[in-house]
Parts: structure tokens; sequence; C-alpha cells
């Protein structure tokens, strides 16, 4: 089972990124996303490393849409609507 989830998640991140790809307006979204923050009076070092930041946020992004349609599709969780998501978001941590 692992070795077939293996390969059905690579194939939906392989797909995710054959989409991006095939649009302009993703790509130029995309350029827009890993050059955030930079500025023409930064070195090339400091554009690097905000680029890299960047960049590790794109995929944590793409990788957390991965699961969460696969966890939706499996019924693992289900949809919540957005009041109930505000609640959640705006009511205050829980002390243990």
């Amino acid at each position: 089972m692992k070795d077939l989830m293996a390969i059905a998640l690579h194939c939906m991140v392989h797909d995710e990124f054959e989409a991006m790809r095939s649009q302009d307006a993703v790509m130029g979204n995309m350029k827009k996303d890993l050059f955030w923050g930079c500025d023409k009076e930064d070195s090339k070092d400091e554009i690097y490393v905000k680029m890299i930041i960047n960049a590790m946020e794109i995929a944590a992004y793409i990788s957390l849409k991965s699961i969460t349609d696969i966890l939706l599709d499996a019924g693992v969780f289900a949809e919540i609507d957005d009041r109930r998501l505000r609640k959640i978001i705006l009511s205050p941590p829980k002390q243990d």
C-alpha cells in the first residue's frame, strides 16, 4: 500500500506542475511569487536567499494542496463551511 500511495502522490504532484506549466498566467504569478520581496538594491546573495525562501513556501503550498485533496477525496476529513472556519480561526486557543 505504501508503494501505491507514493506513486499516486507522485502522479498528483506531477499533474499539478504540468497544469501550472501550461498556463501563462500561472507561470507569471509563480515568477512574481518567486521574486517577492526582492529589490533592485539587493545583492545577488540577498536575492538568492529570498528566492530560496519563497521557493520553499511555494513547494510547501503545493504539497499541502496535494495532501489536502487526497484526504478530502478519501473522506478522512470533510470540507466545512466558512462560518465554522471563521469560528475556529477566531476563537482563542484553549489552555490545557
